[in-house]
């Protein structure tokens, strides 16, 4: 199993260098706690694609925990010690509104189904989107008006 060290005295695991072997991956993540222990490590990180699900038993039950995930992989982290800072999980989306006012300085509101007042077109960015695009996404999708960033 390679990793890599970085420069808060951890390791990261490189998830293409695990064992297929269950028996070997096993072996390899046990000599790895080892490591960590003896080496007094704080933290190890491993991030197994989807393709390496059936990795996920074997790391957890030798202290990782899950920390973070995408449709494709998951990222899993392993602290010997409490103290040791955990850096933080995504926890918010990108949200984005649009003040559009036409030529007779009237100002574009939408009324949301359920809602007493108005507000303005925006909603959810998508990943790898720019802001100005999706705005005007969100302008079209709520009031079928094409509008310009």
């Amino acid at each position: 199993m390679e990793f890599t060290r970085d420069r808060f005295n951890g390791i990261i695991v490189n998830a293409s260098s695990l064992p297929n072997d269950p028996q070997a991956l096993q072996d390899a993540v046990d000599a790895l706690v080892i490591l960590i222990e003896n080496e007094r490590l704080a933290l190890a990180w491993v991030t197994l694609p989807i393709s390496n699900a059936q990795s996920i038993p074997i790391f957890t039950a030798a202290g990782f925990s899950f920390h973070s995930c995408l449709t494709d992989q998951l990222t899993l982290v392993r602290r010997p010690l409490d103290q040791v800072f955990v850096p933080f999980i995504p926890t918010h989306t990108v949200g984005a509104g649009a003040i559009v006012i036409n030529e007779a300085g009237e100002l574009l509101v939408v009324k949301e189904r359920g809602t007493q007042g108005f507000k303005l077109p925006g909603g959810h960015v998508d990943n790898a989107e720019r802001i100005q695009d999706s705005i005007e996404r969100e302008v079209l999708e709520e009031t079928g008006i094409e509008s310009k960033f």
